[in-house]
């Protein structure tokens, strides 16, 4: 079992013994941005889990609800319309470096992947992937950012 500090609400940090527990007590919210075919099984799946999970509408500004939603995790499709997944995610990760952001893509390649770490995304996500398996990737992604 490993330990960790929480920072609590006024500025104290707890000790967490259980880096699961701290994300329970913390509140767990994720926005998924784009035209992800999978949204809402993805979204299911994370509500289960209780997930607070907002689906950003199509002209929802990116920027305006991770402000103010403050999530723990974003996913972003490759293809986000106006401007590409690669793009937002270099901008969320120079703003809040320490905001997991996955981007998922209709296509794995090894190219791909070396962008999307590059730009700063804590992991990279294929469409063929099961929600389960994003599930499994976001909550590694999660512990590892404790």
């Amino acid at each position: 079992m490993s330990t960790c500090w929480e920072k609590e609400s006024g500025g104290c940090a707890t000790l967490v013994r259980d880096p699961a527990e701290a994300l329970r007590r913390r509140g767990k919210r994720l926005v998924l941005a784009g035209q992800l075919p999978m949204a809402g099984r993805v979204a299911d799946q994370f509500r289960r889990q209780g997930w607070q999970v907002h689906v950003l509408e199509a002209g929802e500004s990116l920027n305006r609800t991770i402000k103010a939603l403050k999530p723990n995790a974003v996913v972003l499709d490759a293809q986000l319309g106006e401007q590409s997944g690669y793009l937002a995610c270099a901008k969320l990760h120079r703003a809040k470096p320490r905001l997991p952001v996955l981007i998922v893509s209709s296509k794995r390649s090894p190219k791909a992947e070396r962008f999307a770490q590059f730009v700063g995304a804590a992991a990279f996500v294929c469409e063929g992937d099961s929600p389960s398996e994003l599930l499994a990737v976001i909550s590694s992604v999660l512990l590892m950012a404790l």
